[in-house]
């Protein structure tokens, strides 16, 4: 008996963890993969984030050609938000630094005024390299929202 509930106990201890987030996906909007640029303008650190977007209207066939869509502008740490893979903050000149050029970040857009305080799902940050930028970005900043 002694020995069955080790076995038991251990295996509720290794699979508690991996069931944590049952069967449901955690609730709110996935993650996009873009890109995104960042820069001083008039003092503020701000940040161009683009999106994929198809060239011509959608087919049935693929691969399309696709093209990189700016949106406007947002701030850092009034309209945007960074951190890291463990959900740590990332400093102002840290992203200024990493995001010179280019380069691809994984962007949590929240579509609610609260939402946009909210920090990314663990769920989804367990699944990205250890070097990428995740941003929250609030979407009024980014997108021409109409009611």
């Amino acid at each position: 008996m002694p020995r069955t509930l080790k076995v038991t106990c251990l295996f509720l201890l290794l699979a508690s963890p991996l069931n944590a987030m049952g069967d449901n996906p955690p609730p709110g909007e996935p993650p996009q993969f873009w890109r995104a640029t960042a820069s001083r303008m008039e003092n503020e650190p701000v940040i161009v984030l683009e999106r994929p977007e198809y060239v011509a209207p959608r087919k049935a066939v693929f691969p399309e050609e696709m093209r990189w869509q700016k949106l406007r502008t947002a701030t850092l740490d009034k309209t945007c938000r960074a951190f890291r893979p463990d959900g740590k903050a990332v400093d102002v000149e840290t992203v200024l630094k990493r995001l010179t050029k280019p380069q691809g970040v994984v962007v949590f857009v929240r579509y609610a005024e609260d939402d946009f305080k909210t920090d990314p799902h663990p769920y989804y940050l367990s699944m990205l390299r250890r070097d990428i930028i995740v941003l929250v970005v609030d979407a009024n900043a980014i997108f021409d929202l109409r009611p």
